[in-house]
């Protein structure tokens, strides 16, 4: 199925992802590793590596990350707190926030890292190395008694 370039499997998994989490409702964890190894396995075998995986569960985790941000499961109120401690409550969360994202980040990449990771030791089809040599070697058929012949310059100096 190596049909798609790295940039357009990532974006088909991106969706896939959000429809195994949100439609299907497969872990998250699950579903980072899943989006991590078909990325992988989607893309051309000139292009395939596990970075490729690692890219997709980061961008599933951000865009999960910035729905469940907006889209909090219950409401955030606080009435009954004085303006300051409410101050300085809001800027405890967002120091948590950048906490939570960044960890967050981290273990969808490392999920991803890993789905990917799992399909390349899977599809193991590397492109072959061609024999040829690279330098070009000295042509010896022509000159007299080529099988044995050492070069013509030697350290042993002939001194008289």
């Amino acid at each position: 199925m190596d049909r798609f370039s790295a940039n357009s499997a990532i974006i088909i998994n991106v969706i896939l992802g959000y429809i195994l989490l949100y439609i299907l409702g497969i872990s998250g964890a699950y579903s980072v590793i899943i989006v991590g190894f078909l990325a992988t396995y989607l893309t051309v075998s000139t292009e395939r590596s596990y970075k490729v995986g690692g890219v997709a569960g980061g961008i599933l985790g951000f865009m999960v990350f910035i729905f469940g941000f907006f889209m909090p499961s219950l409401p955030y109120t606080l009435n009954s707190l004085s303006s300051s401690q409410t101050i300085s409550l809001q800027l405890n969360g967002i120091f948590n926030l950048m906490l939570a994202f960044i960890l967050f980040m981290i273990i969808c990449v490392l999920f991803g890292l890993i789905g990917g990771k799992i399909a390349q030791k899977i599809l193991k089809k590397e492109p072959k190395k061609s024999n040829k040599t690279k330098y070009h070697t000295r042509n010896r058929m022509n000159s007299k008694n080529s099988k044995n012949k050492r070069p013509s310059r030697t350290l042993k100096r002939n001194y008289k």
